[in-house]
């Protein structure tokens, strides 16, 4: 990992804000103790050169003045510069205050805030370009289940509840029973789940199965102008994904009289009572999770 970190292009970045953190470190530490000396003592700046004339020096002093001039710090001026040179005697307190003003600035301006705003610049790129781990791995998730593992005690241990839907209120009035997407093994599959009175079963409109949008479009015209109770079968081969819980917030939205639900199983599956009381049906539990989770009944068949 450390050798891949070392290749990555983001390390470059990590590389310059670390230096520029030193020098901004270092430069810091410079002025502060510039400031401190200066405020302790008195100091007192001359020049000379054999080279250079006054006028010279003069606008060098100035075009390296100028860019702390321009945030206030106080730049010795022409007369300034004029009396400095080869000075013996005690110098002014006003001129030696505008030699001051310029070694602060100096140092602030070309030092400090370069090299702050290159730190700032290398941190921005190193946070875009660093190297990130795809814990997702099979070797990332070993170490996380590793260090990330529990020991519960018995008396500690709360077993969390299985979310187990609510038991279905089957009404007197006129039902609508419809499949979901599969179809029955048997054709009055609904009569399991119901009442088998012939006064309940001569109010029961068959739908058929509900399974592309056209079904849906006609079931949902025919529930805006029924008030029934709707009687929903769904296969065991039915997986509660997104699209078959949109399909059923649907019906559950537009059945006015209240949904309820009917979990089928044919001749090859086994039987579903005692996987139910097993609790070694996944699919079957999936869909006790989302029936509880909308308070949708379901049918004991």
């Amino acid at each position: 990992m450390y050798e891949r970190q070392l290749q990555h292009s983001g390390m470059r970045w990590y590389l310059g804000r670390f230096s520029h953190q030193l020098w901004l470190a270092t430069l810091t530490g410079m002025l502060l103790a510039i400031i401190f000396l200066l405020i302790v003592r008195q100091y007192s700046f001359s020049w000379e050169s054999t080279l250079l004339s006054d006028q010279a020096l003069i606008t060098l002093t100035q075009v390296l003045g100028w860019l702390p001039s321009m945030v206030g710090f106080d730049v010795p001026n022409s007369n300034a510069i004029v009396q400095s040179r080869l000075v013996t005697d005690a110098m002014p307190l006003t001129v030696a205050r505008q030699w001051a003003g310029l070694l602060v600035g100096s140092l602030l301006m070309y030092g400090i805030v370069p090299r702050a705003i290159a730190w700032a610049f290398c941190a921005l790129m190193f946070r875009r370009k660093k190297m990130r781990l795809d814990i997702k791995q099979p070797y990332y998730q070993k170490i996380l289940n590793f260090w990330q593992r529990q020991v519960v005690d018995v008396d500690d241990f709360n077993e969390v509840p299985v979310p187990i839907a609510p038991k279905a209120a089957v009404s007197a009035g006129k039902k609508l029973v419809a499949l979901l997407e599969y179809p029955a093994e048997q054709d009055n599959w609904w009569q399991s789940g119901l009442n088998s009175d012939s006064d309940i079963n001569s109010e029961i409109e068959n739908f058929g199965i509900v399974d592309d949008r056209d079904d849906m479009a006609r079931l949902k015209s025919y529930l805006g102008s029924h008030p029934v109770q709707v009687l929903l079968g769904i296969h065991h081969k039915a997986l509660p994904d997104r699209g078959t819980l949109r399909k059923l917030d649907q019906i559950a939205a537009h059945a006015k009289d209240g949904l309820i639900v009917q979990l089928l199983s044919d001749s090859s599956a086994l039987d579903l009572t005692k996987q139910v009381a097993d609790h070694q049906d996944v699919r079957y539990q999936q869909w006790q999770t989302a029936l509880s989770a909308r308070n949708i009944g379901l049918v004991n068949n």
